[in-house]
């Protein structure tokens, strides 16, 4: 059976490229009125197999120290949609300062070509015994005043045509409207 986890890793402070992108998102004359933004490293771990192999993942994902820094950010681990992703905890608000509640978007980019990481698969291959398919991608999360977020969010750069928040040159978005879902990066056939 296949097992997908996602680890979504965050700054614990706040995060000064969220900050910027928010005001920049909020200096734009398209209306949009973003009141929260925050920004995350995005990782999915798929095998095939029981699903005790999560607890061995995460305490190898943990000394590793390859996907989070514990001196400088906060990593949560999610089985499911419904799983908190904790990025509004760390949110730079358009008030200032940092964390938000309420309900927002997310935009999931990734690098063309560069979706999977071999050289985490074989570390993972090394530790656990086991393959193990590593995604990477870069999670945005918005809040919008008086406008539904997934809109702001596409505004922002969650469309084919780019923005703040991807570059349509070299990377693929993704727009999820009401929650993050498990898995979320998706591989690109033929690339």
């Amino acid at each position: 059976m296949k097992q997908v986890r996602q680890l979504v890793v965050r700054h614990r402070a706040l995060d000064p490229t969220a900050w910027t992108a928010l005001t920049a998102l909020a200096d734009r004359p398209s209306g949009t009125r973003p009141t929260a933004l925050a920004r995350a490293d995005l990782w999915e771990f798929e095998w095939q197999g029981a699903p005790e192999v999560e607890q061995e993942l995460s305490q190898w994902a943990r000394t590793a120290n390859w996907f989070a820094n514990p001196n400088r950010d906060r990593a949560t681990w999610r089985r499911a949609a419904s799983d908190a992703t904790d990025l509004e905890a760390g949110a730079a608000l358009a008030s200032g300062g940092s964390g938000a509640t309420g309900t927002g978007a997310y935009l999931v980019t990734t690098w063309r070509g560069a979706v999977r990481s071999s050289e985490h698969e074989a570390a993972a291959r090394r530790a656990l015994g086991m393959a193990v398919r590593v995604r990477r991608a870069q999670v945005w999360w918005l809040a919008a005043q008086g406008q539904d977020p997934a809109r702001a969010l596409a505004e922002a750069g969650g469309t084919s045509l780019g923005g703040l928040l991807a570059n349509p040159h070299s990377q693929e978005a993704r727009l999820y409207a009401t929650s993050l879902p498990v898995p979320a990066i998706e591989e690109q056939e033929g690339r």
